[in-house]
């Protein structure tokens, strides 16, 4: 049996892959709580796939099982692709992450060596990605 995690305002969450609502929403971002007939439901500001945000009301039950956290960076094992139609031909694979003592900047605390796949000419080179690169990438 496992113990839910509490929600907080502020926290932003995503379609888990297998969800439907990941056809139309890109994410949410929880807004504030409401108890009504002994239900729990959130204000939250949702952004659908065209980048348009709405403020729409969700119960707890429906956030628990289509949605997710959003995560902080990459995930090891894990093959990611740029939200872009025209950047999207190529799949990053990520082999290892990498925190950097002193970096440059914010975008290069925490790096990350992917196996890049061109899927039109099949082939593979390595590269490292940054917070940067994240925040304009979702799950393949």
């Amino acid at each position: 049996m496992t113990t839910p995690v509490t929600l907080k305002a502020g926290e932003t969450l995503v379609p888990t892959l297998q969800s439907a609502w990941r056809e139309r929403w890109t994410s949410l971002k929880l807004v504030n709580e409401h108890k009504f007939n002994g239900v729990t439901y959130w204000w939250c500001e949702m952004t659908d796939t065209s980048g348009m945000t709405h403020l729409d009301t969700m119960s707890i039950g429906t956030l628990r099982t289509g949605w997710v956290r959003k995560p902080s960076f990459f995930e090891v094992g894990k093959r990611y692709k740029f939200r872009s139609d025209k950047l999207s031909r190529s799949l990053f694979d990520v082999i290892e992450l990498h925190q950097n003592e002193q970096p440059r900047s914010p975008n290069y605390e925490v790096q990350a060596l992917v196996r890049v796949t061109d899927t039109q000419s099949l082939t593979t080179y390595l590269t490292v990605l940054n917070r940067e690169d994240f925040n304009r990438m979702v799950r393949a």
